[in-house]
Parts: C-alpha cells; sequence; structure tokens
C-alpha cells in the first residue's frame, strides 16, 4: 500500500511539472515573453554612440522593435576597429542563432566578404549601409538581403555649391577635411565636392586629407592649414563631428566661420544648432531615423518570410537613399520638420527610402 501511495504521488508530481513546461499563450518565461514564442534579436553594428548620427539611428530600430513585440535590440559599438567589429557579430550570430537578423555600418570595405559568408553560414538575414565592397553584393547571396546608403555624391555636391555659391564673386580657396580611408561614405563624399568643384572655375583646392572620422585629428589639421594656407575661404567637412571641430579650430586661432566657411554632413543636432546660430554653412541631413527602420525591416521581412530576397526585384537590393541640404536658408523649415517633429516611417515597406539603384561593378 505504502508503495502503490508513493508511485501516486510520483505520478502526480511528473504531471504538474509537464503542465508548467507546456508550450502556449498560458505559460512565460521570467522577461514575460509567452512561452513559446521566440525572441528575435535585432543586432546592431555601428561605429559608437558619441556619434550623434548613431543615436537617432539606434532609436529608430528601438521604435521598430517596439512596433513587432519579440524583438530585442542588441547594440554592438566597434569604435572602428574591424575586427572588434568581426568578432562582435560573431559573438551575436552565436547567440542569436537563426531567431536574429542583422544591420551593419562595416568599418572598411575589407571585412565586408567576411561578415557576409559569416551571416550565410549561420543563415542570418542582413542589411548593410555606407560601404559595400566591389564584388560582394546582396544580389549574390540569400542572406545578404539589401545595402541602402546616401546619395553621398548629390549630398556632398550640394553642400559644396551652397558655400561656393556664398563666397564673394563665387571664388577663394578651400580644403576637404575627408573621413576614412576606403570607404564608401567618405570617397563619394569627396567625389560630391570635385564635381561641385569642376563647375565653380574660381575656387581652388588646396589640399585634401583624410581624419579617420576623428573630430581632434580635424581640429589638429585645421590648426596645420591655417598655418600653411593663410588664403583659406573654406572647409569642406566629410561629416558633422568633423565639420564642428574644424569650428572650434578655428576659433581657437582667432578666425571665425564667417571668416572661413565650414560645411559638414549627416544633420546631426549640433550641426542644426550650429547653422541657427549662423556658424556652420551647411550640411546634408542623412535622415538615420529612416535608414535604419527601414534597413532592420528590410532584413526583418525577410525573416518571417514576407519578403524572398532571391525571387524579389533585384535592381532594389543596393540603393541609394535620398539626403537633405540644410544651410541657413532653410534651417527654420528643417527644424520644424524634422526636429520638433519626427519622419512617419512605414515599417511595412520593403528597400524603405528607395530613390535610385546603385549601379554594381561601377
Amino acid at each position: 500500500m505504502k508503495k502503490f501511495m508513493a508511485m501516486l504521488i510520483t505520478v502526480a508530481m511528473l504531471v504538474t511539472a509537464m503542465a508548467g513546461c507546456g508550450s502556449g499563450g498560458s505559460g512565460s518565461t521570467a522577461d514575460g515573453q509567452a512561452a513559446g514564442v521566440k525572441k528575435v534579436l535585432i543586432g546592431l553594428s555601428v561605429r559608437g554612440l558619441e556619434n550623434p548620427y548613431y543615436v537617432e539611428l539606434v532609436d529608430s530600430i528601438k521604435e521598430f522593435s517596439a512596433a513587432n513585440p519579440g524583438t530585442e535590440v542588441v547594440v554592438m559599438e566597434h569604435k572602428s576597429d574591424e575586427q572588434k567589429q568581426v568578432n562582435d557579430i560573431k559573438s551575436f550570430l552565436a547567440r542569436g542563432g537563426k531567431d536574429c537578423v542583422l544591420y551593419v555600418d562595416p568599418q572598411s570595405a575589407t571585412i565586408n566578404a567576411e561578415i557576409a559568408q559569416l551571416c550565410e553560414d549561420a543563415g542570418v538575414y542582413w542589411t548593410s549601409t555606407w560601404t559595400m565592397a566591389e564584388g560582394v553584393y546582396p544580389q549574390d547571396y540569400k542572406y545578404y538581403v539589401a545595402h541602402q546608403t546616401l546619395d553621398n555624391v548629390t549630398g556632398a555636391y550640394e553642400a559644396a555649391k551652397a558655400m561656393f555659391e556664398t563666397l564673394p564673386n563665387k571664388t577663394g580657396n578651400v580644403v576637404i577635411m575627408a573621413g576614412a580611408v576606403a570607404n564608401d561614405a567618405s570617397d563619394e563624399r569627396v567625389e560630391g565636392f570635385k564635381k561641385a568643384l569642376e563647375e565653380y572655375p574660381n575656387v581652388k583646392l588646396l589640399d585634401t586629407q583624410p581624419c579617420n572620422w576623428d573630430p581632434q585629428v580635424g581640429l589638429n589639421l585645421v590648426g596645420t592649414w591655417l598655418t600653411q594656407f593663410p588664403e583659406l575661404n573654406g572647409i569642406l567637412c566629410a561629416n558633422d563631428t568633423l565639420g564642428l571641430a574644424a569650428i572650434e579650430g578655428l576659433k581657437a586661432k582667432g578666425k571665425t566661420p564667417q571668416d572661413i566657411f565650414i560645411t559638414g554632413f549627416d544633420g546631426i543636432p549640433d550641426a542644426i544648432t550650429s547653422i541657427k546660430n549662423g556658424d556652420m554653412l551647411a550640411t546634408c541631413y542623412a535622415n538615420p531615423w529612416a535608414q535604419g527602420a527601414y534597413g532592420v525591416a528590410t532584413a526583418y521581412h525577410a525573416y518571417t518570410g514576407k519578403l524572398d530576397p532571391t525571387t524579389c526585384d533585384q535592381t532594389k537590393r543596393a540603393y541609394y537613399t535620398k539626403g537633405i541640404t540644410v544651410s541657413r536658408d532653410n534651417i527654420d523649415d528643417f527644424i520644424k520638420n524634422y526636429v520638433d517633429s519626427k519622419p512617419t516611417i512605414d515599417y511595412n515597406e520593403d528597400f524603405g527610402g528607395f530613390v535610385k539603384p546603385i549601379e554594381i561593378g561601377k
């Protein structure tokens, strides 16, 4: 009898334990997610949140995550270290398995092939931004869903024209503060600056120097330029943090942005304030709010099956988005529409922000 009662108690305990481990909406995990429901990790591999551009981008992706329950954002800052970026992505893929998607801003084109192969081997959908390596194209992979980048050439061209039109008699001497070597965004912005120079024969380019996107390097470079080129009239900067460093460098040497004009790129909050205050002359707003959300949405739609990268319009898998030139002329309207309010993002849109395809192999 005692053995029979002991057996009944054991069976009851097993039934209770099995009920507690059952799948479906009735159970829950420690973090409140419904038991049996997969958590999808959204990985962001970006340079660093000391740059307001990336802060806004991450905020947009967190908004996307909030609109898609069961997702979690994982931010990986590589601090311009290529090996750290690769190692971070390896760790993220190991953690997420197939239940993750990835948004990558590669430090340089040299690591794109490795990232593409890591995601292909892991079966993880991903998108990239800014830097796409020659010969490593989304159309050649199943899980490399898309690459999107701002039309840097047009944005830089328009910012440079804003400066050249402001120079007295459209005449002067300028320098270019570039970003990093072998970086698409930097190279394309320099191309845009030089394209504008071709249309202004009385504007002379004195020097072009890369700064590895480091404002301290840019600050030091301004001091060198002011000594080397006392006739300097303008500094074309590959991003806003470099532009703001250039303004600081001018003021440290007793110059003002009214003596030597400064343009930036990205449209970060401090640059917008600087334009409003009459310091920076112009910038190109990259709209990271849309870039981040659309980039993640496209990878997520591939994960959920809404989008099949192998059968969709292949010309859209590598594409340009459009920036907004912001200058002293339109600063008030920009603040009203993009600072005091945020752009509306349609999270259901694939390849959001598409303007035109990137010519593969160009």
